[in-house]
């Protein structure tokens, strides 16, 4: 027995080495290149056109209701309050200085806490490290089983990301995060790469899952309702991703729907996303969003994506499958299951898909698609 023991703990040093040394190779692979780049013509641009386009909306401090989102608005605000008095203040270049390092500053949530990645011993980098390692040894089996996405230029310097050395080649890992859910996302729903369909993805961050879907579904139209302190950066990122493109932020004047149907990709405020057109989107997204907010809000938007699907068309969601308290946002957090359920839209749609092909357990997160019957 003693020997067996010997075995083990020798089997289990050997296996934590290893590991040990291939996140330390990975840690040293990380790109730290940190100076501000400075705001070229099309940053400061951009930067003029969205100063423009907020001050046409109503104050961005007054555009959401707080007593709608709770506690994220909160968080939201005053995370990106340094790009809202820039905007407040009429400041171009500050801002377009602010938004070329948006992905190392408060602009962006994600793998980086508070736009530091401490390279620093591994203690300290231990979960950052591990995550990127997860989601670089994902990366190639999306490449081998969608092979569109191998096409796509992951080592652009647009926000000024953290990028990862990935067989010789520089890739965002923001971007390999998404690329995660855009493969879910295909997996479950269907598409044909050269047809068009309109699709609107509710609370779409950067626009990390638009920057793919928007090279692989060339002939598609994408829409992003999110608070205005976040369409800031998808504004911006978008926009800087793909020039060629006709990209249009909804002020709230005008019919949407033409619009839409005017653009490549649109920018739809929170408080405007009742006027989104009914009966009008082959598929609708939500990623992290709905769990956490204001669960009234959360509610709300069931009936949004139920009258905004077309008939067969798919709701994919990656949230948590039932609800869940989550001491983090001291709220509860929302099942998707669970706010069909309870807001009575459930009927309205299929038997879900899941992506691990298996029901999931009531507090797992999970990749799953509804079709809109």
């Amino acid at each position: 027995m003693h020997t067996i023991h010997l075995i083990l703990s020798l089997i289990s040093c050997i296996a934590i080495s290893s590991r040990r040394r291939s996140l330390l190779s990975l840690c040293r692979s990380i790109d730290y290149w940190q100076d501000n780049p400075e705001p070229t013509k099309e940053d400061i641009d951009i930067a003029k056109n969205i100063i423009a386009t907020y001050l046409k909306q109503k104050p961005i401090s007054k555009c959401s209701n707080q007593e709608d989102w709770g506690l994220w608005q909160t968080f939201v605000e005053k995370d990106k309050i340094r790009y809202i008095e820039l905007i407040d203040r009429g400041e171009v270049y500050g801002l377009a200085t602010m938004l070329t390092s948006f992905m190392r500053n408060s602009g962006s949530i994600g793998l980086i806490e508070k736009g530091l990645l401490n390279r620093w011993g591994i203690k300290q980098n231990c979960a950052h490290v591990n995550a990127i390692y997860k989601l670089v040894s994902r990366a190639q089996k999306y490449l081998d089983e969608i092979p569109s996405l191998s096409t796509l230029n992951l080592g652009s310097r647009i926000g000024n990301p953290y990028l990862v050395d990935i067989k010789g080649k520089k890739n965002s890992f923001s971007l390999i995060n998404s690329q995660r859910y855009v493969y879910e996302f295909l997996s479950l729903v269907h598409l044909d790469f050269e047809s068009k369909y309109n699709i609107l993805n509710i609370g779409g961050g950067f626009g990390g899952m638009e920057f793919h879907l928007i090279r692989l579904l060339k002939q598609s139209t994408c829409v992003i309702v999110d608070l205005p302190q976040t369409l800031i950066f998808s504004f911006y990122y978008l926009s800087r991703q793909y020039p060629e493109k006709k990209i249009s932020y909804f002020t709230g004047n005008g019919d949407l729907g033409s619009i839409i149907d005017q653009n490549d990709v649109i920018f739809v405020p929170d408080w405007a996303a009742q006027k989104v057109p009914e009966n009008y989107f082959d598929a609708v997204i939500n990623r992290n969003a709905l769990e956490n907010i204001y669960r009234p809000n959360s509610l709300g938007y069931m009936g949004v994506i139920s009258k905004v699907l077309k008939s067969k068309g798919s709701f994919f969601s990656n949230n948590l499958w039932q609800d869940e308290p989550r001491a983090i946002y001291k709220s509860e957090g929302h099942g998707i299951f669970s706010l069909l359920e309870e807001s009575g839209e459930l009927g309205n749609f299929s038997d879900p898909y899941f992506f691990l092909d298996r029901e999931p357990k009531p507090s797992e997160v999970c990749s799953v698609a509804f079709k809109r019957l």
